[in-house]
């Protein structure tokens, strides 16, 4: 009696060996036309033919070119077929109780059916050139079995793709040229590939790529909510050193006092700019239900707008560093810090969005400018504030009923009979 086992097993060989031959059928329909009117439109079609089959199976070796053509076909015939093969491997695939291997390879002989066409044409090509030249059956056969094994497992998504692909185009290539050893090494090694090419994975882009994506999406929409508003932001935060360059301009003070100067208004710049922009960015990109919903964690978010605000302070920056180089080491301590406070603010209090960053720009440039060494503390300070911006992101109520940003006045609801 034959086990259970064996019975399951064929059974989902046969089922992926169906796979193969449907996915056949859909491209054969294309395939063959293009063929028949290749032929058809030749002065001479048993001569075309013969053009072609005398490189691919005559020489000693073979032509290579013609080999790596044909390997060009059947990658573009699997990258078409990999992807509707392998849309479903993380269903009902997985609670199958087999090893990730037979799955693996159950998909390798679907990929493997789909080819049959371009072996079937092969062979169709070798009965016309019978006659004219002597094979080198050897080196035929090893290279339609390296293509038929190669080009699945070079598009395969398997773990350990990162090497297995690179590996397998390697093999592929050496596996269509030279003398029929170099053929079968590369088929030995295109199996050794499969061993250790490690369980399927989805082909779907993973979170971290997908987080990425959403963060370029929000911090795109940061910047149209924003529009050119920000530039009246960033007029209005160089305010402080367009003072101190009038300060330093009209005065001559000795440089630690000069250098203390400009790092004090260049923190309270900060603290203006981040403060407007934040207050911005509450009022134009309110918190959006549908938007938190896709799978972008707080620290994304928090990162995100981050980074918003720190492109904006380049201006500041620079014009610090125009003025006194000497003062751009604080100031660059304290612009991530506020950057973070900035970041959570917005999420804690609408009304207030971005006042406290104020508050602490003011307070962390008296204290840098009178004593350096504070510096330090505010650089401790930096994690910290991370932290709370993101538990504050995290702790968020989006769904939350919010009074109207106007007057009463113009709200016609609110208007007495």
């Amino acid at each position: 009696m034959v086990p259970a086992f064996t019975w399951s097993l064929s059974a989902l060989l046969r089922f992926h060996a169906r796979v193969g031959v449907r996915l056949t059928l859909r491209y054969f329909a294309l395939f063959v036309p293009i063929g028949v009117i290749w032929i058809g439109i030749s002065d001479e079609p048993t001569n075309a033919i013969r053009a072609i089959g005398l490189p691919l199976f005559s020489g000693n070796p073979p032509s290579a070119g013609y080999w790596w053509a044909v390997a060009l076909l059947c990658v573009a015939i699997n990258s078409w077929a990999v992807p509707r093969i392998t849309h479903s491997i993380t269903g009902w695939h997985q609670h199958l109780p087999v090893h990730h291997e037979i799955n693996r390879r159950g998909i390798l002989l679907s990929l493997t059916v789909v080819q049959l066409p371009v072996v079937i044409t092969l062979l169709v090509i070798a009965s016309f050139v019978t006659g004219s030249v002597s094979f080198a059956w050897p080196e035929i056969i090893l290279r339609i079995a390296v293509i038929l094994l190669g080009s699945p497992i070079l598009l395969l998504p398997v773990k350990n793709r990162k090497w297995v692909h690179p590996a397998s185009f390697v093999f592929l290539l050496a596996g269509c040229s030279g003398p029929w050893f170099r053929s079968l090494f590369s088929l030995s090694g295109l199996i050794l590939l499969d061993c250790f090419s490690g369980a399927l994975v989805s082909p779907r882009r993973d979170r971290k790529k997908l987080e990425s994506r959403i963060s370029w999406l929000e911090l795109v929409l940061s910047f149209r909510a924003v529009g050119w508003s920000s530039f009246s932001a960033v007029l209005i935060s160089c305010l402080p050193l367009a003072a101190v360059f009038l300060f330093l301009a009209n005065n001559t003070l000795p440089q630690r006092i000069a250098v203390a100067a400009v790092q004090a208004s260049g923190i309270v710049a900060l603290g203006f700019l981040y403060h407007g922009l934040a207050r911005r960015l509450t009022l134009l990109r309110p918190a959006w239900p549908w938007f938190r919903s896709l799978p972008a964690s707080s620290a994304r978010r928090i990162f995100t707008d981050f980074v918003f605000l720190s492109l904006h302070s380049s201006v500041v920056l620079i014009l610090a560093a125009l003025l006194r180089v000497q003062s751009l080491a604080p100031i660059l301590v304290l612009a991530p810090l506020l950057a973070l406070v900035a970041a959570g603010s917005m999420r804690n209090n609408e009304k207030s969005a971005g006042a406290e960053t104020v508050f602490i720009a003011f307070s962390a440039a008296a204290l840098t400018a009178l004593l350096p060494w504070t510096t330090l503390l505010f650089l401790a300070a930096i994690p910290f504030a991370y932290v709370r911006a993101r538990r504050t992101d995290a702790r968020q109520k989006v769904s939350r009923w919010l009074e109207f940003q106007h007057m009463t006045a113009g709200d016609t609801i609110s208007w007495s009979r």
